[in-house]
């Protein structure tokens, strides 16, 4: 498992008017520290949204929030591995407070 800064999540749950198919799922946003590659040039931390199914999303109820969280790599058909959710413990709550720590920036010499 992993310890991840998990920092929101969202969910849908819709019928598509042109088939009447319904649509469920959620997504979960971590933040992983920034890798360039290629032609891109990235720093810092970067967010990453990870989808889970309409159920589990019970499970990020406290966020921002470190969890230890699971992923599993599963096979394409068509070659390659997808990342998967597998399961997410809580372990610790985070402060996010982005305008307090601005000015405890701003203030240092």
């Amino acid at each position: 498992m992993t310890l991840l800064t998990c920092i929101g999540s969202s969910s849908y749950d819709y019928v598509k008017p042109e088939t009447g198919e319904r649509k469920q799922g959620a997504s979960f946003s971590y933040l992983s520290r920034a890798a360039s590659s290629g032609s891109s040039n990235r720093s810092g931390w970067m967010p990453i949204d990870a989808r889970i199914t309409l159920d589990q999303i019970r499970i990020f109820d406290k966020l921002p929030a470190v969890y230890d969280v699971e992923f599993a790599l599963v096979p394409r058909r068509s070659g390659g591995v997808d990342q998967v959710f597998v399961g997410a413990k809580f372990v610790r709550s985070v402060e996010l407070d982005f305008p307090a720590l601005m000015q405890k920036e701003q203030a240092k010499p």
